[in-house]
């Protein structure tokens, strides 16, 4: 072993070398690198706000209601005692389709106007917090959760553009190392960022209000980004140096498609993009982005953002236009977490297939009966809500797709609604799909073990009515041994 542990340090050595070496050789382009991605006097962009949303199957219906009895004694609208619990009980048992505003949550001494508000501990940086109770159908239930960020806090995430690093090397455990360069940190220091928002969000969510995706700890809720910029117009295929000054917000025109407000063109979305050390792809978030100065509230009342301006009134028009997308997004969502928690099921059973006992299988079975109650009925419902055009548009503006330059003249993209939607289908007929064949085997493998199970019950008996009849041989015959 003594050659093998002096090859492998010597191997360490040289790899340090080459990485102080590669290092020491990249110094140079550094500066080059941070004013090439670094933003233009004037430029800027803030996390404005924030959309989360939970949702709530009939598992989850006992705790939420519980919650809301507890946000109803902490309330008073006005003077006034308002039963959240009981309206959401009365238009379950209806199977009305509908929303209940919920008391809102704001920081002391927050300049978010809302007399009603609860003072809260809120995460770093949020004014306010709005929540909204909609009855989705009668299995389905959801609350969005609208953060509002401080204009100067949600004005540190452009900042991250302006800097300053250099570039280093990061040594691997088994030999090597990874470069990080100027632009990868200002990605990665973006994308963190912007990731701590919706973890903060997210725990305080589950916090007040558990439900379907609160079961899972360590994930993150679906959601919904709203970023304001000033002095250039996000997702721009046509600005300069759109391959490296905004690429490090995830603001850049160049990978995959995005969408366009009918109504405020300005007002853009996209699904958002995570640099990795290898390769990009795609997390949990829909990013809706906009330039201040181009984005008007209602036109009779004349509001309009422009830079350096905490305009509510203007935020809330965007608002209006943003929380249904995070409602459905957050149904597409819990779709393909269902099909993730099956998938998982299904691997841990593959695992334990050979060793499994008649105890295991009824596990198995409770498990695919919780997984049941809600894709037999949530998912069915939900299916059936999308497949609704009235109830599934019903609040949505239109979002038409586009692709950057260099997709083929025949490429076509659903609007953000449709697509949305088709996905949600896609993966809701799949997860059907599979979990039916999946139950086929379940119940044709419960079968084989129950009757292997009774097979060696009936080999006991076999072999205890044997020794049973010996041992009545060897009584009898003593007996008779002793009558004689």
């Amino acid at each position: 072993m003594t050659p093998e542990l002096i090859r492998t340090l010597l191997i360490r050595r040289d790899s340090r070398r080459w990485a102080r070496h590669t290092v020491e050789h990249s110094r140079p382009r550094d500066e080059q690198q941070r004013v090439s991605t670094a933003l233009l006097p004037g430029d800027g962009a803030r996390l404005a706000r924030l959309w989360v949303a939970e949702i709530f199957t009939p598992l989850d219906f006992p705790n939420i209601s519980k919650q809301l009895d507890v946000l109803s004694g902490r309330s008073r609208e006005m003077g006034a005692f308002r039963d959240y619990a009981e309206e959401f009980r009365k238009a379950r048992r209806a199977s009305i389709a509908g929303w209940i505003t919920l008391p809102s949550f704001k920081r002391r001494g927050s300049r978010y106007f809302n007399p009603n508000a609860m003072v809260e501990k809120l995460p770093p940086g949020v004014e306010h917090v709005g929540f909204r109770l909609t009855m989705v159908t009668p299995s389905v239930a959801a609350i969005v959760a609208e953060l509002t960020y401080s204009e100067d806090f949600s004005r540190r995430f452009g900042r991250l553009a302006n800097r300053h690093y250099q570039t280093w090397a990061e040594s691997r455990p088994g030999g090597g190392f990874v470069l990080h360069g100027v632009e990868r940190q200002k990605e990665r220091a973006a994308f963190e960022w912007r990731s701590q928002r919706v973890a903060e969000a997210s725990g305080l969510l589950a916090k007040h209000f558990p439900g379907f995706f609160a079961r899972e700890e360590g994930v993150n809720h679906p959601a919904v980004e709203l970023i304001l910029t000033a002095g250039f117009l996000p997702w721009n295929y046509m600005a300069p140096n759109r391959g490296s000054r905004y690429r490090a917000l995830g603001l850049d025109g160049v990978l995959g498609p995005q969408w366009v407000c009918g109504r405020a063109t300005a007002l853009r979305a996209k699904l958002a993009d995570i640099p990795t050390d290898r390769m990009w792809g795609s997390v949990d978030t829909l990013v809706f982005a906009a330039r201040e100065d181009e984005i008007d509230s209602d036109p009779p009342l004349g509001f309009r953002l422009r830079p350096n301006q905490h305009d509510f009134e203007a935020l809330g028009f965007l608002g209006d236009t943003v929380e249904p997308f995070a409602l459905r997004w957050a149904l597409y969502r819990l779709v393909v977490r269902s099909g993730e928690r099956f998938n998982g099921l299904r691997d841990g059973i593959a695992l334990r297939v050979s060793k499994a006992t008649s105890k295991d299988f009824l596990r198995l079975r409770d498990d695919l009966l919780r997984l049941g109650v809600e894709n037999g009925h949530a998912i069915g419902e939900i299916v059936e809500y999308a497949n609704s055009d009235r109830d599934w548009n019903f609040e949505l503006q239109d979002f038409s797709g586009s692709f950057p330059p260099g997709y083929p003249p025949s490429a076509t993209i659903d609007s953000l609604g449709e697509f949305v939607k088709l996905n949600l289908l896609r993966e809701a007929d799949r997860l059907v799909r599979t979990e039916g064949e999946f139950r086929d085997l379940m119940s044709t493998s419960a079968e084989m073990t129950n009757a292997a199970f009774n097979a060696r019950l009936q080999g006991k008996f076999y072999i205890l009515a044997i020794l049973s009849l010996v041992v009545a041989l060897v009584a009898l015959y003593v007996s008779y041994l002793s009558l004689k």
